[in-house]
């Protein structure tokens, strides 16, 4: 990590030294709670690193995906509707920007929402991400600390913490003090007694708090949700999700041409000598998983198998079978990705026969 510079920076947390050291996965790490089931990592710069390309990845009306089929639904290519607002499939009644995908053939609409401001776990405390905490009395949350004025909360959102049901509760009004600031809400519900203080957060849809970097990392969040749609379409909306955060990780969301035949971002994006490039933001831990190696003498060993064929990423390095993330699947994922290219991830089903030999080399990454 600190060969490739100052970008690596904020993932050097994700060396850890209980239970024998090792790397944590960013998802993971960006995920974990403790044992009052806080978050414990909000104040990583890992769970705002893609909020700039995501500005941009939502903001691209030049999009050509190559949708997958599912029962009824043909395979149909599928372009930018809309970058704006659309209502969200709740009974809030919020809104929020997405990427609105129109089949080219079958007219399909299908919302993929931004990750951008959808859920609020922190406050700006001069520059600083700070956890939102509070007490809980009854229906009043009164925050320890008074938020800036401009904070994202809202009249509807979900609200999770101590003594709130994170899939049913939500603000019913905003407290401010002279200066505009949110002192505390009114939430909805029964009257729940004065729990133990703790950390809270917001967000319009229910169950899901996470910020943005949690869910490109752990392709959770928005990235795994299927709103109001089911049956075929929930396929094919939930594929769509898996191409735009599998790009986001490999660092290729944004490096995609603006024109050419149909599909033309799924394939830029299925192809593995594109994926991470230098000078754009990506899981690194997921490049590292897939191109590093152990040295041993003069030997130069992978960490994880090279399947036959495996070819190189943008920076030239070959690359290994390995699970970066969730989604580290295949290219494609299918049937977008070119064909003729070697599998992504590190497993075997099922495990081929006659392996009986394991053989463990000792060596220092690299």
């Amino acid at each position: 990590m600190t060969a490739i510079g100052t970008q690596s920076a904020p993932f050097l947390d994700l060396q850890y030294s209980t239970n024998s050291g090792g790397l944590l996965n960013p998802g993971i790490y960006l995920t974990d709670t403790d044992q009052s089931n806080q978050l414990s990592n909000l104040g990583s710069a890992l769970n705002s690193l893609f909020d700039t390309d995501l500005e941009t990845l939502f903001s691209n009306a030049q999009l050509s995906i190559q949708g997958v089929s599912s029962g009824s639904i043909s395979p149909d290519v599928y372009t930018v509707n809309s970058t704006g607002d659309q209502p969200l499939p709740t009974t809030n009644g919020l809104s929020h920007p997405a990427l609105q995908f129109k089949g080219k053939n079958n007219g399909l609409e299908l919302n993929v929402f931004s990750p951008l401001g959808l859920c609020t776990l922190t406050f700006d405390n001069n520059g600083t991400a700070t956890p939102i905490s509070g007490q809980l009395d009854d229906t009043t949350l009164t925050f320890d600390t008074a938020l800036p004025a401009d904070t994202n909360i809202v009249v509807g959102m979900y609200v999770s913490g101590a003594g709130v049901d994170p899939n049913n509760t939500t603000v019913t009004s905003i407290t401010r003090d002279g200066s505009n600031n949110i002192t505390g809400v009114r939430i909805s519900g029964k009257e729940t007694g004065k729990p133990s203080p703790s950390q809270y957060g917001f967000s319009k849809i229910p169950g899901v708090f996470m910020t943005s970097g949690a869910m490109v990392f752990a392709n959770a969040g928005v990235f795994a949700y299927f709103g109001s749609y089911t049956g075929d379409d929930k396929t094919v909306v939930l594929n769509l999700q898996n191409q735009l955060v599998s790009a986001l990780n490999r660092g290729v969301a944004n490096t995609a041409p603006s024109s050419g035949a149909g599909g033309y971002s799924s394939k830029y994006w299925g192809t593995q000598t594109n994926w991470y490039p230098s000078n754009t933001t990506q899981n690194l831990f997921s490049l590292f998983m897939h191109t590093g190696t152990v040295s041993a003498g003069s030997d130069v060993i992978p960490i994880f198998i090279q399947a036959a064929g495996s070819t190189t990423c943008a920076r030239g390095t070959t690359m290994g079978q390995a699970y970066g993330f969730a989604y580290d699947e295949n290219a494609g994922p299918v049937p977008p990705a070119p064909q003729g290219q070697p599998e992504v991830p590190s497993k075997f089903d099922p495990l081929p026969s006659g392996a009986n030999v394991l053989t463990i080399t000792l060596g220092a990454w690299s």
